[in-house]
């Protein structure tokens, strides 16, 4: 099916199995390190709310991992300084496959028209 799934308590393996994402959107770095797309983008989006309404995970082959963020309004230099802010904090925690090092924020939000996204926002 593509799904990733956890343990809902890995102490006690009967409490069952949580979705976790999808294998499907994880990529590999070009050092060979998996990048768990899911819950990356989750994670950044929350560390930038309410400035980030989504974000784009991006670097599949590359060095580093990148973000698209589409922010949920206009984004002023105080907004962009924030982001930045934000995405630091959050990196300072993350492993190398969950470090953010570079972001580029979206004008506009993406295009069904475009191609950019379905029509179920993905």
């Amino acid at each position: 099916m593509g799904d990733a799934g956890k343990l809902a308590d890995a102490r006690d393996p009967a409490r069952g199995i949580v979705f976790d994402g999808w294998l499907a959107e994880n990529f590999k770095l070009s050092s060979g390190t998996w990048v768990a797309v899911g819950a990356l983008r989750v994670g950044c989006v929350t560390a930038c709310d309410p400035l980030v309404a989504d974000a784009v995970v991006a670097g599949h082959d590359r060095d580093y991992v990148a973000l698209i963020v589409f922010a949920g309004r206009p984004v002023d230099d105080e907004g962009r300084r924030r982001i930045a802010t934000a995405l630091a904090a959050r990196n300072r925690n993350a492993g190398s496959s969950a470090q953010v090092r570079r972001v580029v924020i979206a004008t506009e939000p993406p295009s069904i028209d475009a191609g950019e996204i379905t029509d179920k926002a993905t």
